[in-house]
């Protein structure tokens, strides 16, 4: 069987719609060839298959090729190269020839699309506004106290454009030396988290599969391949995955959005497998806030080279909109990332607020008390339910489930936040936050025990 006849049966086999755009090859010899099997070659990228004949091309000619391609549709690639080391799975092969999908394809805003549905009348457990009662001091306070000083919100710190004079205030909050020239200041968590991307410099980036939703296709848009790991499994695995994927950046939660809080020494060993293959490693602890201070992953960046954590003030602190995020890294690794992040990106009122929060030696403790009150009475009614909720580390505000339960709370009135898993074929969670206060635990037991529609 020809070439032609091989890609016209794969195409065929797939639903794929009638035009091909050939971006490498024979377009004379290809056009005539895809005719003949019911198919019709066109000047440029449609929005079903492109065709990329590489017999001719070497390995990295390919890959610059497939790369540059826009990651929507199809991919039918002809004489043997390998895709999946350029963002795509495999889903169709024979006589040389495969068919592929992108793995990832950019999706503008997909974290912020858990939150599109109106939660007005409902019991929105999607994230936890009740938590501002607990911090100390109280974010609401410490607003007041920096819009007082009108000074403050002109400020512009040229001086300092990275925020490195934080150091002793996180020094004291982390429990861990930070050195000015080892930390950058950024607009929030997800900024930084974007901003990180290109330091995979065009390889593969390996990503958690429930992680911050956008960043898969931020990878894509960086043309970086990109692989999705079970960042909730053990050391070991997550050595087992570098060595397979040889990933240039590894993004992982910790915790993880299951409820994981790999052990520092675990970590350490996964770090050292990783630099051992060349891959910086980027952990988002934007939920550690939740953690004991002393626990934060920071404190291996005094060893290993290859890490960055990146830490912010939205989760517990209640400062989402202060857009406040930091990134600590060794000081050689510090400044290739202070390279990738623009500077001056936190304001002067949002980065004194900020340190107002952090300088307590544990401002989150109230906090945390809480969340040990009330996370088993949740866990409880979500279990009379009929719900089985895996509750993950006992410190943090949620609990996940299976996807279903976010369509079984809907019917009574609950809202829960359903985690789209990166990558097939692992299934979709549901993101259930723990109720704080005793009026929105009140109105969750009620609605699940049948009574009134859940409100707040």
């Amino acid at each position: 069987m020809t070439g032609y006849a091989v890609v016209g049966r794969l195409l065929r086999a797939a639903g794929a719609g009638p035009q091909v755009w050939i971006a490498a090859g024979d377009l004379a010899a290809w056009s005539a060839g895809l005719a003949a099997a019911g198919f019709r070659a066109v000047a440029g990228p449609p929005a079903g298959v492109t065709l990329v004949d590489g017999s001719d091309l070497s390995g990295p000619a390919f890959r610059r090729l497939v790369l540059s391609l826009p990651p929507e549709g199809l991919l039918c690639a002809v004489g043997g190269q390998d895709v999946r080391e350029c963002g795509y799975e495999v889903i169709a092969a024979a006589g040389g020839c495969v068919l592929a999908r992108g793995v990832a394809v950019a999706v503008p805003d997909a974290a912020g699309r858990a939150y599109e549905q109106d939660g007005a009348g409902l019991l929105d457990l999607r994230w936890s506004p009740d938590e501002v009662d607990w911090p100390d001091p109280d974010p609401r306070e410490v607003w007041r106290e920096m819009t007082a000083v009108a000074e403050t919100a002109r400020a512009y710190a040229l001086h300092d454009p990275y925020g490195g004079r934080a150091g002793d205030v996180l020094s004291r909050c982390l429990r861990w030396p930070v050195e000015p020239d080892r930390v950058t200041f950024g607009a929030g968590v997800a900024s930084l988290l974007r901003d990180l991307v290109p330091l995979a410099d065009g390889g593969t980036v390996l990503v958690g599969r429930y992680g911050f939703a956008d960043v898969p296709g931020w990878v894509t848009q960086a043309r970086s391949p990109v692989r999705f790991f079970d960042d909730g499994g053990p050391g070991p695995s997550w050595c087992e995955e570098l060595r397979r994927t040889r990933p240039s950046l590894v993004i992982a939660d910790r915790p993880t959005q299951r409820g994981v809080v790999h052990p520092l020494g675990e970590l350490a060993t996964v770090l050292e497998e990783a630099s051992r293959l060349g891959a910086i490693v980027v952990l988002d602890e934007a939920n550690a806030n939740y953690l004991e201070p002393g626990l934060s992953a920071v404190r291996l960046t005094g060893r290993h080279d290859n890490l960055v954590v990146v830490r912010g003030l939205s989760k517990g602190y209640c400062q989402g909109g202060l857009r406040v995020g930091y990134a600590v890294a060794p000081a050689a690794l510090t400044r290739r990332v202070r390279a990738s992040v623009p500077a001056l990106q936190t304001g002067e009122l949002a980065f004194r607020a900020g340190l107002r929060m952090l300088a307590l030696p544990d401002p989150l403790g109230g906090l945390r008390a809480r969340i040990a009150l009330m996370r088993p009475r949740a866990v409880r009614a979500l279990t009379a339910f009929g719900l089985a909720p895996d509750p993950g580390h006992p410190s943090l505000p949620w609990v996940t489930a299976p996807s279903d339960a976010v369509e079984r709370l809907a019917a009574h009135g609950v809202l829960a936040k359903r985690l789209r898993a990166g990558g097939r074929p692992w299934p979709d969670l549901a993101k259930i936050a723990v109720p704080l206060s005793d009026e929105r635990a009140a109105a969750l037991t009620e609605a699940l025990s049948g009574g009134r529609t859940a409100t707040r």
